[in-house]
This record gives C-alpha cells, structure tokens and sequence, in this order.
C-alpha cells in the first residue's frame, strides 16, 4: 500500500512538472472514452434493458406477409386476430391496434393534432402492467356501441387533469367527439412509443380488411415453434374461409423488444463500434505522446536503475502515470458524455424508440469503469516496456 502511495505521489509530480502534457492527453482520452461511453449508454437503453412487462420474453409483435411474391403492408385483419384467440390457442391472447388521427380540444380550446390508437378487448391486460385507473370492460367491446370510450396515458393524466383521481367518467373533448374517461394506462406503459390514447375497438370476426397491428403473449412454458406452428394451421382455415384475402398468407412473429427498435438496434450497434475505434484511436496518440516524453525521460530512468530499481519497479510506476491519466479522462470523459445525452434529449432524441429515458446506471458506469482500466493499460503498456 505504502509502494502505490509512492508511485501516485511520483505519478502527481512528474505529470506537474510538464502540464501541458497531461492536459492533452487527458483531453484525448476524455473525447475517446466520452463519445463510446454516451453510445454505450443508448445501446444500453435501447438493446440491453428490459421491456418494463412482467415476462417480456413472452410478448411478441404479429405481422403477415405472402408467399407467392404479392406486396403486401404486414397489417393484420380482425378475423386473422380473433382466430388467434381459442380455449385451445397456445396464446394467452392475441390483440390488435389501430392508428387514428383525432383533434384534443384542451380546457382552453386550444387545438392539438395527435394520434388515438384503437384498441381490441384485453389490449392492456396481455402487456401485464396494472393500470393506474380504470379501464376497459369486456362490455366496451360488445355492439352496438356509443362514442367510443377512452384511456389516457399517464402524461396525459397529470397534464389535463393535474392527477385527478376521480378522472374515469370526466369528459375528454375531441374536434370530432365528446366522450368519457374510463382508465388511465400504467406509468410505464408506452405501446406504441408516444402514445397518450387508446379508444375501444370491437373486432369483426368476418374483417378482411388488413389495418390492424398485432401483438401476442405466449402461455407460460410454450415456446415459439408451438405457438408458430398452431398460427400456421389457423392461417390455414382462414385461407379456405376467405380465399381472397388470406390465401398464400402467413403469420410473421418477432420478439416485442425488436419490434419497437426496428432498424435503431443495428444503427446504434455499428456506431458503437464506430465509437470504440475513436477510442482505440484516442489510445494511440496519448501513447505516442508517452512515447515521445519517454525520450526525453530515458536519462531519468537510467538514474533510477543505478540507484537500484529494478525493471518491474520502472514499469510499475509508468502503468500507474498512465492509469492516472485514463482516470481523469474517464471521469471527464463521463461527465461530457451525461452532458451529450442530456444535450440528444433535449433536441428530440427521447422521440425514438427506448430513448427516453437513458440513464447512466450500474451498466455504463461499469462500462466506463472498464474503458478506463483498458485504456490506461493500452496507452502506459509501450511506452513503460520501452523505457525499461
């Protein structure tokens, strides 16, 4: 303990007496460990944490394609969802959504275009999360309905109605219709990413018409080829039943996580790998740098092998010079990649998928924490060997 007091006191010195040399060196490493620290954080976001539904590795999203080469959108029809939808169905249940652009008329009259989602029977319960009020009833999808009925997200909740919690049964008013309030969804329900309504939406078992996205949640203990191969047999009957439209037709099912990410999750892969050579490209030159002082330092070292130190005490000292160095520019390094992310948020980041709530938790500091470690080994490594 004593020795490394030694060596981070020598470390402090000899980096003082030629400050312009830790400075930029600090700054270079900072940039390297900062960008691929911001990126790993949205990776970690985005790819790494989890849905926030109980059982998430069991929600998948639906979509259907033709094999005989038609184009085709990928959206369901109702009766391919109610079909899903069977005592025998090793589903626990299949539902659908659809998209609508409606006109919030808010306390002062003030107009706001959005989007409200049409919902199937169920639609809350198959995500798992316990609403914060209310909520649909099995006899809001049974005709003939009145106005549609309405949850709101939990934003919209705290927005219009400060957190009211008598809201189910005050009135929402829309450009187009009046209607209740009969739920608010959970705090953490975002399905699909942004949305703040959800209105009632009876499925026709006889529908044909593809508008509707699909989601499922496998039974406990059912895996994926099952449930496929059952989809395939319903598809099936359907093809026979309704020629025209579902005929060459077949289910495609993809993980919920991957489905919401789309094309993000590569993205964000290949700039992660991106990042990670500025980094290694960050090491370089502070080695060069060391490399460079090494020279100037090699009469130094060649006094302090006279006295008696030997080659793993000189190596030793130099790894620790280096660590030093890695570690303020990974604090610093930290620091300007929490202020980038925060900087993405503000501008309109949050608005893709996953991105809005990037924290900095245990993963990224971990992970800053090994960019760190590596980093001081890789830049110290040469030029401690060479000075030796």
């Amino acid at each position: 303990m004593s020795t490394l007091l030694q060596d981070l006191k020598f470390a402090f010195r000899s980096l003082r007496r030629s400050p312009a040399f830790p400075v930029a060196a600090i700054a270079t490493l900072a940039l390297g460990i900062g960008a691929t620290t911001a990126i790993f954080s949205t990776v970690n976001a985005v790819l790494l944490k989890p849905l926030p539904y109980p059982d998430a590795h069991n929600l998948y999203a639906i979509r259907t394609t033709l094999t005989d080469g038609r184009l085709t959108t990928g959206k369901l029809a109702a009766s391919e969802i109610v079909r899903l939808n069977t005592p025998e169905s090793p589903l626990v249940r299949a539902v659908a959504m659809t998209q609508q652009e409606v006109t919030l008329l808010r306390d002062d009259d003030a107009p706001v275009r959005t989007f409200a989602y049409g919902v199937s029977e169920g639609f809350f319960e198959t995500f798992g999360l316990p609403m914060s009020a209310g909520g649909f009833k099995p006899e809001h999808f049974v005709p003939p309905l009145g106005p549609p009925s309405v949850v709101i997200s939990y934003r919209l909740w705290q927005d219009l109605y400060g957190g009211d919690t008598a809201v189910v049964g005050k009135t929402i008013r829309f450009a187009e219709v009046t209607t209740t309030v009969v739920g608010v969804a959970p705090r953490d329900f975002d399905m699909p990413h942004g949305a703040n309504i959800w209105f009632n939406l009876p499925l026709d078992p006889q529908g044909v018409s593809h508008n509707f996205d699909g989601f499922m949640r496998l039974k406990p203990g059912v895996d994926l080829a099952r449930a496929e191969s059952a989809m395939n047999i319903v598809m099936e009957g359907l093809g026979r039943d309704f020629p025209a439209s579902a005929r060459n037709r077949v289910y495609i099912v993809e993980p919920l996580v991957a489905s919401i990410v789309g094309d993000l999750g590569p993205i964000l892969i290949v700039v992660l790998a991106a990042t990670g050579l500025l980094l290694v490209l960050a090491c370089v030159n502070v080695t060069n740098l060391l490399l460079a002082r090494g020279a100037a330092r090699a009469r130094e070292m060649a006094v302090r092998v006279a006295l008696g130190a030997g080659r793993g005490r000189i190596v030793r000292q130099l790894l620790t010079e280096s660590v030093l160095l890695a570690a303020a520019g990974g604090l610093l390094g930290v620091a300007l990649a929490y202020a980038g992310v925060r900087a993405l948020m503000s501008i309109g980041a949050s608005r893709l998928p996953r991105l809005e709530a990037v924290a900095f938790d245990a993963n990224v500091l971990l992970f800053a924490l090994i960019a760190l470690v590596i980093s001081g080994v890789l830049v110290g490594f040469a030029p401690a060997i060479r000075l030796a």
